[in-house]
């Protein structure tokens, strides 16, 4: 049986479009988020490697970046390849 026989219902293209663009978005704003959070560490104790580890920020964004990364896999499931890739696509400029 070959895939193009294979019909799946319309609500899953849209549940994988949104899982592709909500996780371009998390990934986008966890660079963000983690950078403000390196930079808050690196004043507080210099010298401290981990500092950055206390900081509630930069876990914020490494939370959102799990986060998105569980999307993009999600949206695996439910549309082709081409489409997360080109959704997930978002989170470049974003990080900009």
């Amino acid at each position: 049986m070959s895939s193009s026989s294979i019909s799946t219902p319309p609500q899953y293209h849209a549940v994988g479009v949104a899982l592709a663009i909500g996780s371009g978005a998390l990934i986008g704003s966890s660079f963000v988020f983690k950078k403000r959070g390196l930079l808050a560490a690196q004043g507080d104790n210099l010298g401290e490697g981990v500092a950055y580890l206390k900081n509630m920020v930069w876990w914020t964004g490494m939370i959102m970046m799990i986060l998105g990364e569980l999307c993009n896999f999600g949206a695996y499931a439910f549309v082709a390849a081409i489409i997360v890739v080109c959704g997930s696509a978002s989170h470049v400029p974003a990080a900009d």
